[in-house]
């Protein structure tokens, strides 16, 4: 499995309430994040096709990924796909192939657009 060399490991609480929050989020995350996704991924697909610049769609992706950063507790100004290319939890195990396996080095071009951003968790402080 993929690991970054500047991983950083999320400490027990950290992971207690990540878990905790991911769990009882699901109600919320399952039909509007994941539906909406799908939606705009799909405009975004069929714009490339069409020829068009898909940047609406791309907008709207982004915004939605730097909404699930926020709801676990991080900068609501970085987006997931960096908050997992960052830290070593077993859900972010699980997605980061997923993202990557998508577009290559998904997760690691995402943390590269985050310059200056703060990479805490409301829980825990990031280990650097």
């Amino acid at each position: 499995m993929f690991m970054a060399a500047s991983m950083n490991k999320i400490p027990v609480k950290g992971h207690i309430i990540l878990t905790g929050l991911f769990f009882g989020l699901i109600p919320y995350w399952v039909p509007l994040l994941t539906g909406r996704v799908i939606l705009w991924g799909v405009g975004f697909a069929a714009s490339k096709i069409l020829g068009l610049s898909g940047q609406y769609h791309k907008n709207q992706l982004i915004s939605l990924d730097q909404h699930g950063s926020a709801l676990l507790g991080f900068d609501p100004d970085i987006v997931l796909s960096a908050v997992i290319h960052i830290y070593d939890f077993w859900l972010f195990n699980l997605l980061r192939p997923v993202l990557n396996r998508i577009e290559f080095e998904h997760t690691k071009k995402a943390l590269a657009a985050e310059i200056n951003i703060s990479k805490d968790n409301l829980f825990f402080k990031a280990i650097t």
